[in-house]
């Protein structure tokens, strides 16, 4: 009866979290369709009178169409609510016991999508690193992909940076987070008295995939930069380390002024890297 009187009391009224969820999802895919459209598809068309490879642009925006046409599906789903349903389209609940089907509400469709969205943006995040320094790369090195992402930001009405872009997935699920967060304080500041436990269930599966997908993303960039540490010793004499260990992380890195002790004292600048382990200085 608690669940059956909030679905009433929700859908006769507009929930702001709710509102800006769904609206913030279609500025998303039509930022990330703008990219496609400006930059993905263009430079995959001239790559070769640009003198970059496929595979950079690739590298650069990994699968970030894959993750607008996923948002489409989701989004599509939100509008097929909408259109049977509008008090269907804003309920939050099913009554209690029942089988949640995929397309009972919003927050179910998020749940269903779930799976898909964690593989997907593990992907994307985890090379999100790799990517920056590869389009920082491009723009120092190729003056003519310099020109072209200048050019199309200037002639192409509404065209963002192509960083920007870049930045806009790792942003998505830390927005749902915040979203569902706000509609969870909205239902318990605005009817207390209601069973608010599907909301509290799906801010929990998207906490803890965006903890996951987080996580990894940090793995990456550990392996990553000991292998960059790694490959800088390569050349000097009687370094036998292997740096990349499970257990071993960097803490600190910088150059420091190191002292050498005999009959003249005399300072020499030396790189050090502080891990949580040892401390190397070369």
């Amino acid at each position: 009866q608690k669940t059956t009187a909030l679905l009433v009391g929700m859908a006769n009224e507009r929930i702001p979290p709710l509102v800006e969820l769904i609206a913030t999802e279609k500025s998303y895919i039509e930022a990330l369709r703008a990219c496609s459209a400006g930059y993905i598809q263009p430079l995959l068309h001239q790559s070769a009178r640009l003198g970059i490879s496929k595979e950079v642009v690739e590298l650069v925006f990994s699968n970030l169409e894959a993750i607008e046409r996923l948002h489409a599906a989701i989004f599509a789903h939100f509008e097929s609510l909408s259109m049977k349903n509008h008090r269907r389209h804003l309920s939050l609940m099913t009554r209690q016991g029942e089988q949640v089907s995929s397309s009972s509400s919003v927050l179910d469709v998020l749940l269903a999508f779930r799976p898909q969205m964690e593989t997907l943006y593990t992907t994307y995040i985890n090379n999100f690193t790799l990517a920056s320094k590869a389009l920082a790369k491009l723009e120092e090195t190729k003056p003519a992909v310099r020109d072209f992402f200048a050019g199309q930001a200037k002639t192409i009405p509404g065209l963002q940076l192509v960083g920007n872009y870049l930045i806009t997935p790792v942003q998505r699920l830390p927005r749902y987070v915040l979203l569902l967060r706000a509609l969870a304080q909205h239902a318990q500041k605005k009817m207390a008295q209601f069973d608010t436990s599907h909301i509290d269930f799906t801010l929990q599966q998207i906490q803890e995939m965006n903890t996951r997908i987080n996580s990894s993303r940090a793995e990456v960039d550990r392996v990553a930069r000991l292998q960059e540490i790694q490959l800088s010793l390569i050349g000097m004499k009687d370094v036998d380390l292997q740096l990349n260990k499970p257990h071993r992380t960097l803490v600190r890195e910088g150059v420091l002024s190191k002292l050498t002790m005999g009959t003249f004292k005399r300072a020499h600048n030396r790189l050090f890297y502080l891990f949580n382990d040892m401390l190397l200085w070369c």
